[in-house]
């Protein structure tokens, strides 16, 4: 058993995800978070197979069972809403499990509920201290100015405090993506995800509930003026308004622009693990584009595989061990979400007809890569390493 307490910095998923595993796995913990509240943004969160897995193994799969909507199917079409290409989630390797969504307050309501006591609001990390045999952090508040502690886990999203102290290569990429999200009211019951692709931009509407609709858009804007606008509903229908099919209607009933969150797609350059005794999880060490809606599931796999790793290792061997069983489903995840994107954005009207073409041919984008990612299982796979290398 670690003796000194393991701090992890950021309460949102991953960080959340993080305590409740230490708490299972009785490993010492102090939790912190910048803000002085819990809050989420608002929007909805898809959760592919492999998110839900990991949710279930975390001890989450009745929350789940009981607040999540399953979807069975992905469609993309065109501008015009003329489907291109669908594909079926329950067929294999794509029902590993269920593919849902929730709005993301709820998700996040699940995820804190019972440790809301355990963290410490308005606090951020000023300095963070390699020592011999931890960490040594000074933080912003005057009650604990300065404490020692095992090691630093940076759960604290694509702008992490941690990687930005402890990393010396923590730059991020900016794709040249705005990025627009909400939440609508519409009926549901024949609705099922739908992706409109047209040259440099996506819209999306995805069932989260009885009724209700994740938005999301995006458009290529490489000089960031789109998202200077505060007239969010004004810019969506200059973007957007010649667009057919369920994006037309979700147009139509747009909420106020209080509602409507607006965005930057911007990944971290290089897929970052460890440095010393600090170690990032989720969007912190891997931020990446949306494509395969990867950002929870990634993030719940981190965290169990790092929680079990620092149950049955050293601090020090469990930071190796995690560094090295997640690079390689991290990088291919990380260039098989940003490539695609990268694609997408820089294509013309010519070469976006022939990767409609091949769509129709392969299927939608995210499943060709769903289909690849859940063919393996990491926590089965994390189980036998484990076995392997205490031997």
């Amino acid at each position: 058993m670690h003796t000194k307490k393991i701090l992890i910095s950021g309460a949102g998923i991953a960080g959340l995800a993080l305590a409740r595993q230490f708490r299972k796995l009785n490993i010492p913990f102090d939790i912190i978070e910048k803000r002085s509240h819990l809050t989420s943004d608002g929007a909805g969160i898809a959760l592919p197979a492999n998110a839900v897995k990991a949710l279930r193994y975390i001890g989450f799969g009745k929350h789940i069972e009981q607040n999540a909507h399953q979807v069975n199917k992905i469609i993309y079409a065109d501008s015009a809403g003329m489907v291109l290409s669908e594909a079926s989630l329950l067929e294999s390797p794509l029902n590993a499990d269920r593919f849902v969504a929730l709005h993301r307050h709820e998700f996040h309501k699940i995820l804190c509920s019972g440790l809301e006591a355990d963290i410490r609001f308005n606090t951020s990390i000023n300095q963070i201290i390699q020592t011999s045999n931890g960490v040594l952090v000074t933080f912003n508040d005057h009650d604990h100015s300065q404490e020692e502690f095992g090691a630093v886990i940076g759960a604290d999203g694509v702008n992490s405090r941690v990687r930005q102290l402890a990393f010396s290569d923590s730059e991020l990429t900016d794709l040249g993506v705005t990025i627009w999200r909400w939440t609508c009211r519409y009926p549901t019951d024949d609705l099922q995800p739908t992706y409109m692709l047209e040259a440099k931009k996506l819209f999306m509407a995805y069932p989260i509930g009885k009724n209700e609709v994740y938005c999301y858009a995006h458009t290529f804007d490489p000089e960031n003026l789109c998202s200077r606008s505060t007239d969010h509903k004004a810019m969506l229908a200059r973007e957007f308004g010649q667009y057919g099919g369920i994006a037309k209607i979700m147009l139509e009933i747009l909420p106020e622009n209080e509602f409507i969150i607006p965005g930057r797609l911007r990944s971290v350059a290089q897929p970052l693990f460890v440095s010393g005794r600090a170690a990032l999880v989720g969007d912190a060490g891997h931020a990446c584009s949306p494509m395969l809606q990867q950002g929870a599931a990634c993030a719940l796999e981190d965290v169990i595989t790092l929680s079990e790793l620092l149950k049955q290792f050293s601090i020090d061997e469990a930071l190796l061990h995690y560094e090295k069983f997640r690079s390689e489903r991290v990088n291919w995840i990380t260039a098989s979400s940003d490539g695609p994107m990268k694609m997408i954005i820089n294509t013309d009207a010519s070469v976006l007809s022939v990767i409609q073409e091949k769509m129709r041919e392969n299927g939608p984008l995210n499943v060709q890569g769903w289909r690849k990612l859940l063919a393996t299982d990491p926590l089965a796979e994390l189980s036998a390493y484990i076995g392997k290398n205490r031997i």
